[in-house]
């Protein structure tokens, strides 16, 4: 007996087993598709110096959401080489935009001053150089304050340091200096510089010149008659009526003129009548006149000035080192500097005489780098008035 619909079925069953059998099957990537999330904050290595608040400032962050992301209190300390974490919140992504565009310009000038000291244009790759270390400096986000700006930014101080200054035991790592920064410099051009410094004799970008100050000319300026008789040292105004004589104010007259006529005093004379010196008078006015502020103008120099010219003695020529270094100033440095083992010195002058505030001195004009009290690095350059082998006074001049 026969069963066809039965060998139907079977036949089908085993037509399906096969298809089913040469079927991939379904895998979980083809199934469900997989998203891939970026995670919403960056991990930072704790270093010796860093507290809450700095992190927090260096990465334009509240302290209080800083800490509170981390578990922590604003002021707890932190455990050199542990991890806090970051939260990618809009100002903190602002601030890193900024950190990349400083790093960037301070980048375009380090390269610019690197092409120019190959051209042979010294005096002008140190001023690309300036302007390298300008942009971490004016910026608004302190360096010591962001581990990435810190890193570039005491690697580029270095370097250009190891430039400026050649050494063959410490030669500039550029190559170094360029993946901190991120800055891609060719490694044949970073062997390049460093070989054409190590041929350079001398020392700095520019010539040792330095130009006099317009006010060295004013500085050696004597005071004349109107002017000794206008800011002398008041003398002690008489309050009898014996002690003055009066005169008559003329057409156009002030104190200070009247006073110069009568070869007294304008200030005893402003103060007697309890007026100003440039109080303009009326013609025909009476004005007290002390007759013992009478100044003897045509005196000739008497013991004292000499003795105080005497005084004005410089002293010995202070000794200067083969580097430029001057002892009289290092001492000044080590008492006064914040930290004074910071200090890179850019260039010296050579010891010369000066007069600064009708005084001479010793001179020496230095140029140098140093940590402030907020640990970044400062160029500066200040005049030393040096007297007796001592400091005595400095002029800054930036």
């Amino acid at each position: 007996m026969k069963f066809p619909f039965i060998n139907l079925l079977l036949f089908y069953g085993l037509l399906l087993s096969v298809i089913t059998a040469q079927t991939p099957a379904p895998t979980a990537t083809n199934s469900v598709t997989d998203k891939v999330t970026k995670p919403d904050f960056i991990v930072l290595e704790v270093r010796s110096y860093e507290t809450l608040p700095s992190i927090a400032s260096g990465y334009g962050i509240l302290v209080i959401e800083l800490a509170n992301y981390n578990n922590l209190k604003p002021f707890d300390n932190l455990v050199t080489g542990s991890q806090i974490k970051i939260p990618l919140t809009k100002e903190v992504k602002e601030t890193l935009t900024k950190i990349d565009s400083v790093i960037e310009k301070s980048g375009a000038f380090f390269k610019d001053g690197l092409k120019t000291l190959q051209d042979g244009m010294r005096p002008q790759s140190g001023d690309n150089f300036d302007n390298s270390l300008k942009v971490f400096l004016y910026s608004t986000i302190n360096p010591q304050r962001n581990q990435k700006l810190n890193d570039c930014y005491n690697q580029l101080v270095e370097t250009i340091y190891r430039i400026e200054f050649p050494n063959n035991q410490l030669k500039p790592n550029i190559r170094s200096l360029s993946t901190s920064c991120g800055w891609n410099i060719s490694n044949e051009t970073a062997d390049n510089v460093v070989a054409l410094v190590s041929q350079v004799p001398t020392q700095g970008f520019k010539t040792q010149e330095f130009k006099p100050s317009n006010l060295d000319e004013l500085s050696k300026l004597e005071l004349g008659q109107y002017q000794q008789m206008l800011y002398s040292r008041p003398t002690k105004v008489p309050t009898n009526a014996n002690s003055v004589r009066i005169v008559k104010a003329q057409s156009g007259d002030t104190i200070a003129t009247l006073a110069a006529r009568e070869k007294v005093s304008a200030v005893d004379v402003a103060k007697i009548n309890g007026l100003l010196p440039t109080t303009k008078l009326v013609a025909g006015r009476e004005i007290k006149i002390p007759i013992i502020s009478t100044i003897q103008v045509n005196q000739k120099p008497s013991q004292n000035n000499n003795s105080s010219n005497s005084q004005q003695n410089l002293g010995e020529k202070p000794v200067q080192a083969q580097d430029g270094k001057v002892k009289a100033i290092i001492n000044y440095f080590n008492e006064n500097l914040h930290d004074p083992y910071s200090m890179r010195f850019v260039r010296w002058s050579k010891v010369f005489e000066k007069t600064y505030l009708r005084t001479n001195y010793w001179a020496v004009q230095v140029k140098y780098r140093a940590k402030n009290t907020l640990g970044a690095y400062v160029l500066t350059e200040i005049i030393f008035y040096i007297k007796n082998n001592k400091v005595v006074a400095v002029e800054k001049l930036y």
